[in-house]
Parts: structure tokens; sequence; C-alpha cells
């Protein structure tokens, strides 16, 4: 094969790429959430597809919306573990307390075992991961809340933790999705912290 063959196919193969990214890009660009989650620009934002890569056999399908407190990895801080996620999930899915404790449980499992993997925490430090929860008094807004505890190791301070949960099935009026917001932290429901957290808004698109 001689050089000049050579180049032409080179460009060829560096057009088909570069025409395959600029698409790939403009397609994500395009699509549009059907829902709009707003905190505050120091809260990091990721958004996952659900089942999660970190807990693969979570039983519940759709999306993952997550902001985080800016202190959420660290131990010393006020925001450790504390945030706000949405599972944007099909509208016939059951949720009850069973469900969402066996789901939680599967997730938090999953991210533990994540975080004591990259910062090489011993084995036999990990325990097992244990949901609570229980139906609460419907807040205004939602279809049902709950509310209940994780029992866990924090993988950032090492020490087994309790997290405080509040979940609400928010009421909108899609046919084809249910959105569930979770409210986590390790303080108490007294705490402020629940304050930044109910200042995480969700809107959601009329055409659903």
């Amino acid at each position: 094969m001689n050089n000049i063959l050579k180049l032409r196919i080179f460009v060829v193969a560096l057009f088909l790429c570069l025409f395959h990214t600029v698409y790939v890009s403009a397609q994500t660009e395009n699509t549009e959430l059907p829902y709009q989650m707003d905190a505050p620009e120091n809260w990091r934002h990721e958004h996952f597809s659900l089942p999660t890569p970190f807990a693969p056999k979570l039983t519940v399908t759709g999306s993952e919306e997550i902001r985080f407190h800016p202190g959420w990895e660290d131990a010393k801080s006020d925001g450790n573990l504390s945030y706000v996620f949405l599972w944007w999930v099909p509208g016939k899915t059951d949720i009850n307390s069973k469900i969402l404790g066996n789901n939680l449980e599967i997730y938090f499992t999953g991210l533990v075992n994540y975080f004591a993997e990259k910062q090489r925490i011993p084995a036999d430090k990990i325990i097992k991961t244990e949901a609570s929860l229980s139906k609460a008094p419907t807040v205004n807004g939602d279809r049902e809340t709950y509310s209940g505890k994780l029992h866990l190791l924090n993988p950032f301070s090492q020490e087994v933790t309790d997290l405080n949960i509040k979940i609400h099935v928010l009421k909108i009026s899609s046919k084809t999705n249910k959105p569930v917001r979770f409210e986590v932290s390790p303080k108490d429901f007294s705490d402020n912290m629940w304050e930044e957290l109910r200042g995480v808004t969700i809107s959601f698109k009329p055409a659903l």
C-alpha cells in the first residue's frame, strides 16, 4: 500500500471519527430531561441510568438525578453524606416501604463498596447496610411520604453511621412516570441541614 493511499484512508477515518463525536455531542445537548433540579451552584450534580453502575442489582429502572452538598465527601464537614436525589421511574413501578428499603440497601451497599475499594478500606470493617423505613404523614405535594434510617459504614470517616432519610413520592400529572425524591443526611431531622436539603427544588415540564 503506497503512502498516498494510506494518507487517504487516514483522512477518511479521521473525518468519520470527528463526525461521530459531533453527532453524539449534538444528540446529548438536544436531549432534554422532563424535570429540572435546582440547587446552589456549589452543589455537585450527577446523572445516572437506573440501575446505577455501582448497584446493578437494583430492581428499579429509569434515571437518577443527584445534587450533593459541598461537604458530601468530607468526613469533617457538617454536610458529610448529605444530599438529594431523584429517581424517575416508570409509572407502573410499585412503591412501598419494603421495596424502597430493599432497593436502598442494594444502592448504599454498592456505594459503600465503591468508595471502600477506592480508599482501600479493609473488608472486615465493612458492615451490612440495613434500612428501616415506614410511612410518614403525607407532606403537601406528595402522593406518599416515608421516613427512616440507613445503618451503614461511612466510607469517608470509616465509622458506623446512621443516615436519616425522607422519601417523597411526588404528585404530578404524568401517567408514564413516577418521581421519587430522597433527602439523606446523618444529621437529626431537627437540624438546619434539612432546610438546606428541602431548598433543592424540582420542577416538571407540562408535557410528560
